[in-house]
């Protein structure tokens, strides 16, 4: 389904890009990275219409015993349970459900640890425009979804798009 509703949110935008021409981008946010999502000193990450993943880049020489996260629907907060240094804190740009989201650490191919978020979007299928308040603004309207088929589109959805398709030619 969510591919399904990806599709729909790409017909929308070239529809209303081809009503309205070129505006002014710059005030919309950075560009989103190849993931839909962006890159900060501290993590990365990246999302789908209904979820969210982020890494979070652990200090060098961090024991996974150190680590202390909680979130919960409206927050984030990662720290140190030794020395108390906060490594990421904030309010999420909109709620997550926590019993479905899930976090792990994981190294990589430098042998680097990081915190692997999983996060599932509680208020349905959008595009956050940032993770964590006070982080700079993704421009949403660039935001590449996949692609889908028709055949996997509800009725009503599926009615919308031909109407839309059908428009445009």
């Amino acid at each position: 389904m969510k591919k399904a509703a990806a599709s729909v949110e790409k017909a929308v935008e070239k529809n209303e890009e081809s009503k309205g021409g070129d505006e002014d981008d710059k005030d919309k946010g950075v560009a989103p990275n190849a993931q839909n999502g962006a890159k900060t000193d501290k993590y990365e990450g990246g999302q789908a219409l209904d979820t969210v993943d982020v890494n979070i880049w652990l200090p060098e020489g961090f024991n996974t015993k150190q680590l202390a996260v909680k979130m919960t629907s409206n927050n984030l907060e990662v720290k140190n349970k030794v020395s108390g240094e906060v490594i990421v804190q904030g309010k999420w740009f909109k709620p997550i459900h926590v019993d479905d989201s899930i976090w792990c650490i994981e190294t990589d191919n430098k042998n680097k640890k990081f915190l692997q978020l999983n996060l599932q979007k509680k208020t349905g299928q959008n595009w956050w425009e940032y993770l964590l308040e006070g982080d700079a603004k993704i421009n949403t309207q660039k935001v590449e979804p996949e692609n889908s088929k028709l055949g996997d589109l509800d009725s009503e959805t599926r009615g919308v798009v031909e109407k839309m398709m059908f428009d445009q030619r």
